[in-house]
């Protein structure tokens, strides 16, 4: 099964239409899509709008790959529980976002191996050929250092 999420703030029409060329042609693999303000209307999987945090973490749990926007939120719950993650960071030149952090966030977390990118519809397909495939090497914890942790408050009292 295959997480899709573009987050809960902006539509992400591309990578929705992206998903669903790609899953025309993967019958046999399950999508769960959440869409939010998306417009684009899948036709090969359901979409729905928003999952509330339990269930969100359940198919997060039983998903094989999260594919998503390249959102700090989605790619830190997917390194926190193993899961693989394919990101398509959103463009401001085609009015995606305000500007292009996503594509500095991309890079920053494929560049340590963390995340795979892709920067269009070919390239999510040719990353999803074969989803059950990836193993997620890396992991972080769910929790900050004890060090971070101190560092701050030490920041935050001086």
């Amino acid at each position: 099964m295959i997480l899709l999420t573009v987050g809960t703030e902006l539509p992400f029409d591309r990578l929705v239409s992206a998903v669903d060329a790609w899953a025309g042609e993967s019958p046999d693999v399950e999508v769960v899509a959440q869409i939010g303000e998306s417009s684009y209307q899948a036709r090969n999987f359901a979409t729905r709008r928003f999952i509330d945090p339990e269930e969100y973490t359940v198919i997060l749990n039983r998903c094989a790959i999260v594919v998503a926007h390249a959102g700090m939120g989605v790619i830190l719950n997917a390194l926190s529980e193993r899961r693989p993650i394919v990101v398509m960071p959103r463009l401001s030149k085609l009015g995606e976002h305000r500007n292009d952090h996503q594509v500095a966030t991309a890079e920053a977390f494929e560049k340590r191996g963390f995340v795979r990118v892709a920067h269009d519809g070919h390239q999510v397909a040719g990353l999803l050929k074969d989803p059950c495939s990836y193993v997620q090497e890396h992991s972080i914890p769910s929790t900050a250092s004890p060090s971070l942790v101190e560092a701050l408050r030490s920041f935050i009292h001086a």
